[in-house]
């Protein structure tokens, strides 16, 4: 079956060209967190500890997942794809980023059933 031939293929006009140059020169915005994990977590003190590390270890998964299939692309990518694999391996580690803070939040929530967060002045502030 020829994978074209269920695609709709689109040609970039001379308008729309243009507009987005103009785009591209405008300000960005700043990124917004917008994370149901966190939101959860963040109102832990509402829900059960193990399943925040049941949804911790959930997310860590399907984290994973998502970084191992932005490496595959970038890696995949030919030459006339030389920016969107460059974001795809910004995404890759994007996601390892996410993994390592997930872990690190699963171990501050072990700290925090030992009572050892309560007392380390030096856990990081940011």
């Amino acid at each position: 079956v020829d994978d074209l031939r269920n695609k709709r293929v689109y040609t970039l006009t001379d308008a729309g060209r243009a507009a987005l140059e103009k785009w591209m020169a405008t300000p960005t915005d700043q990124p917004v967190l917008k994370h149901p994990v966190m939101m959860r977590v963040w109102l832990g003190h509402l829900a059960d500890p193990e399943r925040l590390r049941e949804l911790l270890a959930e997310h860590q998964a399907s984290v994973a997942t998502l970084r191992d299939d932005a490496e595959t692309a970038a890696l995949a990518a030919d030459e006339a794809y030389t920016y969107p694999a460059l974001v795809n391996r910004w995404a890759a580690r994007y996601y390892q980023a996410e993994l390592d803070l997930a872990q690190a939040l699963l171990d501050d929530l072990a700290d925090l059933d030992s009572g050892a967060l309560a007392n380390d002045s030096s856990s990081d502030q940011t």
